[in-house]
């Protein structure tokens, strides 16, 4: 298994440089997926996931002006804050198939 850094070095060179191909890939998915099973599209069910962002050293880069800062108040009793990303996952509910992901800054 790779490491948590390996990891996400991985899918950000992946996203960066093929974010334009592996969205039109799972559109593709997702059309053909509409043709071929009965129904789908017609039962829906969202929800969202906080993506946590980790850091263990300094970095020199710049940001990609994406991830923000938001502080929790009244949601965590601790007042942490949490900082990264969300996804935001539509799904058919009789195949349990997505259907449309979003990913925003936590803000």
């Amino acid at each position: 298994m790779a490491t948590d850094s390996a990891q996400a070095r991985f899918l950000q060179q992946l996203m960066g440089k093929y974010h334009c191909f592996i969205e039109e890939m799972f559109n593709d998915l997702v059309k053909s997926a509409g043709e071929l099973l009965p129904n789908f599209g017609s039962v829906l069910a969202a929800d969202a996931k906080a993506l946590h962002s980790f850091s263990n050293r300094q970095s020199g880069k710049k940001a990609d002006g994406r991830c923000a800062i938001k502080a929790y108040q009244g949601i965590n009793a601790d007042g942490t804050l949490q900082f990264g990303y969300q996804l935001r996952l539509t799904a058919d509910s009789k195949y349990e198939l997505p259907v449309h992901y979003q990913s925003t800054a936590v803000n």
